[in-house]
């Protein structure tokens, strides 16, 4: 197996299974449980394994259409983001 080096640093590091809080750009925040982490020990950095990022983002956009109040502004940045639209275009956009 190769060794596991830190994104921040490169000194080794290994990996783990705990919590992430995973923070989009458009600041929504959803925290990921019981996954596996690469942990380095020396600088305290901790990246997420997230081998089918792509479901995950379909999971997170599913979720935040099936909330039964009000969407926030972090959820309609990161639905259009996901559906590529504009602002104009968002309202007639399709997750489907």
């Amino acid at each position: 197996m190769d060794e596991i080096t830190c994104s921040n640093c490169g000194r080794p590091a290994h990996i783990e299974r705990g919590h992430f809080p995973f923070i989009r750009q458009e600041g929504l925040k959803v925290n990921l449980y019981d996954i596996e982490l690469i942990v380095c020990r020396a600088c305290g950095n901790i990246d997420p394994i997230i081998p089918r990022l792509n479901d995950l983002m379909g999971t997170i956009a599913a979720a935040i259409v099936s909330k039964p109040y009000r969407l926030n502004d972090s959820e309609v940045r990161f639905l259009r983001n996901y559906l590529g639209t504009t602002g104009n275009a968002f309202p007639r956009a399709s997750l489907s």
